[in-house]
C-alpha cells in the first residue's frame, strides 16, 4: 500500500477491489535484521539456479519504461526505499503474500500457494524450510 495511513476500509476496497500493483524496494546496507526491525526475517540456502530463477521473476513483476528503467513511483515507507510500478493486478487471490510465495517457490522453497494469502501462513510455511533470525517486533503497516 502506498497510503500514508492503512485503515480497513483501504485493506477491504484492496483487496475486494482489483488494481495496479505496486513493489516495495528496500534498499539493505549492513545488517537486514537492523535495516528491517519490523520484520520477520528467514534465511533461506539457495542453490545459485534457483537464486538466478527468483531474481528472475523479481526483476519481471516490475513494469519498466522503453528504456528498461522500472517506473518510480516515489518513496516509500523506509529510508532510501521505493515504490515501484507492478506488472501484476493486487487483489485476492492475488496478494503482496502470494506474490512473495511465489517467488520463495522459484528460490526452491515449497510454499504452498492457496494458504499464503495471508502473512502469519506464508511466515508459518517458511519457517519449516529456513532458519529464523529475527521476530518482529514493530509493524511498519499496522492500522
Amino acid at each position: 500500500f502506498m497510503a500514508k495511513r492503512i485503515t480497513p476500509l483501504l485493506v477491504l476496497r484492496a483487496t475486494f477491489l482489483p488494481a495496479p500493483s505496486v513493489v516495495h524496494v528496500v534498499p539493505i546496507r549492513g545488517s537486514i535484521e537492523e535495516n528491517l526491525d519490523h520484520s520477520d526475517i528467514i534465511q533461506f540456502a539457495v542453490p545459485r539456479g534457483k537464486f538466478e530463477q527468483c531474481t528472475r521473476f523479481l526483476s519481471a513483476s516490475l513494469c519498466r519504461k522503453r528504456d528498461g528503467t522500472a517506473i518510480d513511483l516515489g518513496a516509500g515507507y523506509l529510508p532510501r526505499s521505493r515504490f515501484y510500478l507492478g506488472r501484476e493486478v493486487f487483489c485476492l487471490p492475488h496478494t503482496c503474500n502470494v506474490w512473495a510465495g511465489r517467488a520463495l517457490r522459484r528460490a526452491g522453497i515449497p510454499i504452498f500457494l492457496p494458504t499464503a494469502a495471508a502473512a502469519q501462513s506464508l511466515t508459518i510455511q517458511a519457517t519449516h524450510y529456513g532458519t529464523r533470525t529475527a521476530m518482529r517486533r514493530k509493524p511498519v503497516d499496522a492500522f
